[in-house]
């Protein structure tokens, strides 16, 4: 048996109760059972697919934070406040944010689930000494990759950070 299965029926519990959905949509459960396995994954979906949830959902069944640095802060604040009405604990680091104390506090004290950052907060020195402060389970990053055609997008990874 594997570490995630146990976790896995938690984690459908969660999905009802939490978020509302009935089942998993496509590859999600996949991913969110490699993830709650503590494997590292990357999960390629298109826009829509439920990436977001692929953090989301682990972050309020494991222990510890999910930090989720991304460049988009309108989108972060997005996904803050439709965190918050699930009664997900969640806050943001970043430099359109006035209450940066109070959550460095909740995010030392273990009291978030998820916690999304802005990169230039994310590659300071004072941030990576708070994430050896903190508890932490999982992790998201944003990248940008460049195409053959010169254009950019946004790619979210997702990675579980072992205690």
């Amino acid at each position: 048996m594997s570490l995630a299965e146990p976790l896995i029926d938690t984690a459908r519990e969660a999905l009802h109760r939490v978020f509302g959905f009935p089942a998993f949509r496509g590859v999600q459960e996949d991913v969110v059972r490699r993830v709650l396995a503590g494997e590292s994954t990357l999960a390629v979906m298109p826009t829509g697919a439920g990436k977001s949830l692929c953090y989301q959902l682990p972050a309020t069944v494991l222990p510890g934070t999910c930090v989720v640095v991304s460049p988009l802060i309108a989108l972060m604040h997005d996904q803050l406040r439709a965190a918050r009405a699930n009664g997900i604990r969640a806050a943001t680091l970043t430099s359109a944010d006035s209450d940066r104390e109070a959550t460095v506090d909740a995010f030392r004290a273990g009291e978030l689930d998820l916690l999304y950052v802005a990169p230039e907060r994310a590659s300071q020195p004072h941030f990576r000494e708070l994430l050896g402060k903190a508890p932490l389970r999982c992790s998201q990053s944003t990248r940008r990759i460049a195409s053959p055609n010169g254009a950019t997008t946004s790619a979210p990874t997702t990675a579980c950070c072992a205690p």
